[in-house]
């Protein structure tokens, strides 16, 4: 799978370690002193379930999603924090051409709405949501330490819409490490 990483703070880091770990092509799309770190320092997952290490340029790195090309992921995976949600939606919409055909965007913010600002330009049967029980702590702005584990990270779609495309990415999320399943009902899970 080829998977784009946006949010690049303690989930994000975390999971693209454990992903790439997994053996997935993992991108990520990071910007300030976070792309800065990880230029030069690569990306690193401590804590639960082990540490992982990947040295500067492990990981295709953009600041600006016209940077990769038309096509390139089966999976976007939004791990910002839910106050973003407004810019990485418009910002992906300019670029929506990066997904490949049937790709979606996964949304890992625990919370209702945080699907809103992604239903303005992409459909939804593209727009998946997660739910996250697990603590991330970002020790520096490329190294993430899982600090707590509840329950498995849980992906579906709030629509009733089927989720079988979803199962590939959580087998990845578990092989890296991180329990994860697939759901019908994430809804009644993100409180």
């Amino acid at each position: 799978m080829d998977l784009l990483i946006t949010g690049a703070g303690s989930i994000g880091i975390a999971l693209a370690a454990m992903l790439k770990q997994a053996g997935e092509s993992v991108s990520i799309y990071a910007t300030g002193k976070t792309k800065d770190a990880i230029e030069t320092d690569g990306v690193h997952k401590t804590g639960l379930f082990g540490d992982i290490d990947f040295a500067p340029g492990a990981f295709p790195l953009a600041d600006d999603y016209g940077a990769f090309a038309p096509n390139s992921f089966d999976f976007i995976l939004i791990c910002a924090k839910t106050m973003a949600n407004d810019a990485i939606s418009q910002a992906l919409s300019q670029h929506r051409d990066i997904l490949k055909p049937g790709g979606k965007l996964v949304i890992l913010q625990n919370g209702w709405g945080n699907d809103a600002p992604y239903l303005r330009y992409f459909d939804r049967e593209q727009v998946c949501s997660a739910r996250v029980i697990t603590g991330f702590q970002r020790l520096k702005p490329n190294v993430s330490k899982v600090t707590v584990y509840t329950l498995p990270l849980l992906l579906g779609n709030l629509y009733g819409l089927p989720t079988d495309d979803l199962k590939p990415l959580a087998a990845a999320i578990t092989a890296g490490g991180l329990p994860c399943e697939v759901t019908d009902e994430v809804g009644k899970a993100l409180w």
